[in-house]
């Protein structure tokens, strides 16, 4: 009887056998594993303790549970949480629906003063500046107070004509009434008039005061110096209302899509203080430097808690559009190549799923494509599951390959 495993071709045969076995091993091991899987007990909190039989944890005395292998639904393998660990992770679970939202744009902004509420002070008359009350920049005055006091040669000669009018025909005679009014346009206020008559001789020097309530921001005179009615003595500047410069980008005007949208205002150093203004002007100059846009707000400063050349932290609201389909942007993950978030697939399962993502509205975002109404996602925690579903694991993947003995 001849000898089969001499002949060429069994020797052929066998080998294509053996080949054909070694590479259906890694299928049958993974067969065999799941199979395994599934009729394995684990410790809650211990999962290195694994029984093919329920029972006790050795180490904390607590029932053995069933564990589970995750069932995969379509492309992506959803993963299986269970109660405990979603309790653990804080897991938050948001429903997707349609939200009717106003768009919402975050810029820099600057404060500075409103220059239609500044005012310069100047003299009427040429002559040398005495009695100086203003000496710094920053200072407060109020309306009426004193600045300084000047002497001048032509409003010495102006009290003496309104003297001898005030003598000559008493106080509402035409003639007084005329010097009177000669030393109001040269800038003598009606108190300083009023004191002429009752002390019945003219002054040294005669006050300037101020206009209006403000601050000094710049000062143009200094005792002894010789002042021209050219020449501007004092400004100030009422602080009560300010200008608010948003600085913003031509796409980001764009995305609110609202010309004049509502400005929620910031300070860094004020928490928990807001400041609110309507109805900005477009600035028709973009800047040289960085192409920006001006947004420019009137802002009610009253108390004062704002000043010039604040930097601020400014929110850009637009009047809300049609309802859109919007989760919280906390919900979505920004990979390099895409934006996913977790779906809820039923009780304790989770699949990652691809969207595609548009404009943002505050603590919201758009989704254009891959949620459908009414369906659930992960709001907090997701990343976490995320890197499960990407292992393809369960949160108890760091286990032994075989029983520890206890």
């Amino acid at each position: 009887m001849p000898r089969i495993m001499s002949c060429p071709l069994a020797v052929r045969l066998r080998r294509l056998l053996l080949s054909l076995s070694f590479a259906a091993l890694p299928a049958l091991a993974a067969l065999h594993a799941s199979a395994q899987e599934a009729g394995i007990y684990v410790c809650p909190m211990h999962p290195e303790i694994r029984r093919e039989q329920p029972g006790r944890c050795p180490i904390c005395g607590m029932a053995l549970v069933a564990r589970k292998p995750p069932a995969r639904v379509g492309s992506s393998p959803p993963i299986a949480v269970s109660g405990r660990v979603m309790q653990a992770l804080a897991v938050k679970i948001e429903t997707v629906q349609k939200r009717s939202l106003s768009p919402r744009v975050l810029a820099p902004a600057f404060a500075r003063i409103a220059e239609d509420r500044i005012v310069h002070v100047h003299s009427r008359v040429e002559g040398w500046v005495e009695t100086v009350d203003v000496h710094s920049l920053g200072e407060r005055v109020a309306a009426g107070q004193r600045l300084f006091e000047l002497y001048s040669p032509k409003l010495s000669a102006a009290q003496e004509d309104y003297l001898i009018a005030w003598r000559a025909g008493g106080k509402g005679s035409p003639a007084e009434r005329a010097a009177a009014f000669r030393l109001l346009t040269l800038g003598v206020d009606e108190d300083f008039i009023a004191r002429l008559g009752e002390h019945g001789r003219s002054f040294r020097t005669v006050p300037v005061r101020a206009p209006r309530a403000g601050v000094v921001t710049a000062i143009g005179i200094r005792h002894g110096m010789f002042l021209e009615p050219s020449m501007v003595a004092l400004e100030l500047s009422d602080l009560s209302e300010l200008w608010v410069d948003v600085r913003l980008s031509a796409e980001a005007l764009e995305q609110i899509a609202d010309p004049r949208p509502r400005l929620i205002l910031r300070h860094p150093g004020r928490a928990g203080r807001v400041w609110r203004a309507a109805d900005p002007v477009l600035l028709p100059l973009a800047d040289p430097i960085t192409r920006s846009l001006t947004l420019r707000y009137r802002v009610a400063n009253r108390k004062g808690l704002l000043a010039p050349g604040d930097f601020l932290h400014a929110e850009l609201v637009g009047e809300a559009g049609a309802p859109l389909l919007a989760v919280p942007a906390s919900a979505v993950m920004l990979l390099p190549e895409e934006a996913r978030v977790m779906l809820v697939e039923g009780e304790g399962l989770f699949r990652p799923v691809r969207v595609v993502l548009g404009r943002r509205f505050g603590r919201f975002v758009e989704i254009r494509d891959g949620l459908a109404e009414g369906e659930r996602i992960v709001s907090n925690a997701q990343f976490l599951l995320d890197a499960e579903a990407a292992l393809g694991a369960g949160l108890d993947r760091h286990q032994p390959e075989a029983e520890h003995a206890h």
